[in-house]
């Protein structure tokens, strides 16, 4: 009796602070979305999802709940190679490399060629930061991308991090495949890879 009142009890809680959401008096609103963003886990973004809401108060403040936990939730998902402590040089994308629908040239055009920092791309004797920080930013879009597909489609919390595991091993690969390119530049000069400092992980 008293598990069957509690649970009752939590949804009628939650019901009213959607409701809140859209009340006239704006602290009543304001109230209402730090509770929900307060009690957010996957089983209640699956439900304010899929509310269908007429009222546009309403809407905003739910999209910015939403956001709210995807951007926390994703921070849960990275990328680490062992001993190494750089994102490798984006140019060092394989030849071959079609993921996604994109070439490689489509990569470097997107996120280095048209990189704000064009100017400091500096030579590969300073390690060239600007091809790390573009890859650091094609990956942080892949991660984006494939949990922004997952939010839409996931039935369950397992549904979404079994298939974030898999994208993010897809991108581990990715990395690796890169890091040993990069490996293979610096012995053609004879030097060690100065980004493998072992027990640091990527940023």
């Amino acid at each position: 009796m008293f598990t069957l009142f509690f649970l009752v009890f939590f949804v009628d809680d939650t019901d009213n602070l959607i409701k809140g959401l859209g009340d006239s008096n704006f602290y009543v609103r304001e109230n209402a979305q730090v509770d929900l963003i307060k009690k957010m886990d996957f089983n209640l973004y699956l439900r304010l999802r899929d509310i269908k809401e007429k009222n546009l108060e309403i809407v905003r403040r739910l999209e910015i709940i939403k956001k709210n936990y995807k951007n926390k939730l994703r921070l849960e998902y990275k990328v680490t190679i062992d001993g190494y402590f750089e994102y490798p040089w984006i140019d060092m994308i394989p030849y071959e490399y079609k993921g996604e629908g994109m070439q490689r040239c489509d990569i470097l055009e997107i996120y280095l060629f048209n990189s704000e920092e064009i100017e400091v791309f500096g030579n590969k004797n300073s390690c060239w930061p600007s091809y790390r920080k573009a890859t650091q930013r094609w990956i942080k879009d892949r991660i984006y991308s494939y949990s922004e597909e997952l939010f839409k489609k996931t039935k369950s919390e397992k549904d979404f991090q079994d298939g974030m595991n898999a994208k993010i091993a897809i991108i581990q690969k990715d990395m690796e495949a890169m890091v040993i390119r990069e490996d293979d530049y610096w012995k053609f000069w004879n030097k060690k890879n100065p980004a493998r400092i072992k027990n640091k992980l990527l940023k």
